[in-house]
């Protein structure tokens, strides 16, 4: 099976957020999630972006960066993609890949992708701060202790995701309108391509809708 690296690009400053790799109709997949009202790979940032664009009823442009190449490959030249544009810059939660090492073809890709470019961050300072910057050996040493005697106590286990049972606003979710019930005349909602003339909200209602029509 083959491989691809790709982009999705933001038609409004025709700028890529987004860098992956996959195979078949993978890039298209994070669009068909957010029409569903699915968060793609639990991408909250991803899925925003994407619905922001969509509800302003622009189309997504997709393009592929490399076609044709192995797991390995398309693994390693997702990693430099992703660093050559700035994870700051786009919707990637990770920089990608499995920390695998570069071929030297892999390398020459690499090469001829860079030349020529300029680094986005170029002539610029401040834009990236450590995460331990101000942290002293006190703290440090404060912050291992209390890991430590969680993990012992077994505090760890069981924890629940932050993201879990996270659902989306119906008022977010494109394709979708807010209707009032035929028969109760309560606010429900309906897809825009599946709305039929009349919609109930329930059976009783639904049955209601027959006697009316009777």
């Amino acid at each position: 099976m083959k491989f691809y690296v790709y982009e999705l690009i933001d038609p409004r400053n025709n700028k890529p957020f987004y860098v992956g790799k996959g195979c078949k109709l993978r890039m298209y997949s994070h669009v068909k999630d957010v029409k569903r009202g699915q968060i793609p790979h639990k991408n909250l940032k991803l899925f925003n972006k994407i619905n922001k664009i969509l509800n302003l009823e622009l189309k997504i442009q997709y393009k592929k960066l490399h076609n044709n190449i192995t797991n390995k490959e398309s693994y390693t030249l997702e990693i430099e993609r992703i660093k050559q544009i700035g994870i700051n810059n786009l919707c990637n939660l990770t920089y990608g890949g499995e920390g695998l090492n570069p071929t030297e073809e892999i390398k020459q890709k690499i090469s001829k992708t860079k030349r020529g470019s300029i680094p986005w961050n170029k002539g610029k300072r401040g834009l990236q701060v450590a995460w331990n910057k101000g942290l002293t050996k006190e703290t440090s040493d404060s912050v291992r202790k209390y890991s430590e005697t969680k993990i012992k106590n077994g505090k760890t286990k069981g924890r629940v995701t932050w993201n879990k049972g996270l659902i989306v606003p119906m008022s977010d979710r494109p394709g979708w309108i807010e209707v009032n019930c035929f028969s109760c005349n309560r606010k429900i909602w309906k897809r825009k391509n599946k709305l039929v003339v009349n919609p109930t909200c329930s059976k009783k209602c639904h049955g209601a809708k027959m006697r009316k029509a009777a």
